[in-house]
């Protein structure tokens, strides 16, 4: 599962809705370059490291991998993992998880005022 999510104002909802449909599509077909997966490895490996820098981001860290039912060991290998991830590998990776007609599009905001505008991006159920 992937999620994006995004903090706009309710009168751009539906034009940044689009933009991030845009740029997740463009992902997919659009393959990158060397030089921005070597820039996701680092930023990746860096937040890893800072995120178990203090005792409260350790406990969160691992928090959050026993939610997503992994185990330490997954933790360990991740950077070993990301070095070893191929240009190709990426491009599957998106095609396959990076698909706005595929995704589930959830909106919180005043319905009154984002309902119509978001319409124009495809149907839209009020709960």
């Amino acid at each position: 599962m992937i999620s994006v999510d995004a903090d706009v104002a309710t009168e751009v909802t539906a034009p940044a809705l689009l933009e991030v449909n845009y740029e997740l599509g463009r992902i997919g077909a659009v393959p990158i370059t060397a030089a921005e997966l070597e820039q996701a490895r680092q930023y990746a490996v860096g937040t890893q490291a800072l995120s178990v820098a203090s005792q409260s981001g350790l406990a969160g860290t691992i928090s959050a991998l026993v939610g997503a039912g992994l185990d330490l060991e997954w933790f360990y290998q991740h950077a070993v993992n990301l070095q070893a991830t191929t240009l190709d590998e990426v491009r599957a990776a998106a095609l396959k998880y990076l698909r706005p007609s595929a995704a589930v599009t959830v909106v919180v905001g005043e319905a009154s005022t984002v309902a119509e505008p978001l319409a124009a991006l495809g149907a839209v159920e009020r709960g």
